[in-house]
C-alpha cells in the first residue's frame, strides 16, 4: 500500500470507529475497530454476542466492500464521533504494533 492510501486508511479506519461486519453465516452486523494494522492491511473488531464478545482480523478490502460508504468524505459525521451509549460494549483499544 502506498503513503496516499494509508494516509487515507488512518482517517478512515480507527480505532473505536464502528463499521459493518460480515460473519461466516452471511450475518452482517456492526462491530467496533480496537486496532488498525496498515502493515498487514487489517482491522481488528470487537462485538457481542449473546453477552460473550468477540472478535476477528479482517482485511481492509473486506471492510471497504462492505462499508461503502467509507471512502465518501461525508461519512465521518459528528453523530459517529459522539461516546457509545453507557449500555455498550466496552472496547479495549490497542495501538501496539501488529
Amino acid at each position: 500500500m502506498d503513503i496516499m492510501m494509508d494516509n487515507l486508511l488512518s482517517k478512515i479506519l480507527f480505532p473505536g470507529r464502528v463499521i459493518k461486519i460480515a460473519r461466516s453465516n452471511g450475518l452482517i452486523h456492526n462491530a467496533h475497530i480496537t486496532k488498525v494494522c496498515l502493515d498487514k492491511n487489517a482491522v481488528f473488531v470487537q462485538w457481542s454476542e449473546n453477552g460473550i464478545d468477540k472478535g476477528k482480523e479482517i482485511g481492509v478490502d473486506e471492510v471497504i466492500s462492505i462499508n461503502t460508504g467509507l471512502l465518501d468524505w461525508g461519512s465521518l459525521t459528528p453523530k459517529e464521533n459522539l461516546p457509545p451509549p453507557e449500555n455498550a460494549l466496552t472496547v479495549s483499544i490497542s495501538f501496539e504494533n501488529c
